[in-house]
């Protein structure tokens, strides 16, 4: 996802606002396996080493069904064991 010259933020140097929006992407993931949204503090250290291993940034987050289809794929062996996440469903319109 980090295609451009502008630099990698770390998770710990994010603004709170980018932070609830990584939050609600991962929420969407997770609630696609059928199963209720972890708490934010069970979740949070999961999306920092996304966020971080993958080399997001701020502008990473103005994709969000690029961003949820990495989560479904990152969260799916934790949040559902090693199953496959579902289709997504989601459609934007441009």
């Amino acid at each position: 996802m980090n295609n451009s010259l502008r630099s990698h933020t770390p998770f710990a140097e994010l603004l709170v606002e980018a932070r609830v929006l990584f939050f609600l992407y991962a929420s969407t993931a997770v609630v696609r396996f059928g199963t209720p949204p972890p708490a934010p503090a069970d979740l949070a250290p999961q999306l920092e080493a996304v966020w971080n291993r993958h080399k997001l940034r701020d502008e990473d987050l103005r994709d969000p069904d690029r961003l949820t289809a990495l989560l479904e794929k990152e969260l799916a062996s934790t949040t559902h064991g090693d199953a496959t996440p579902p289709p997504s469903r989601c459609r934007r319109t441009r």
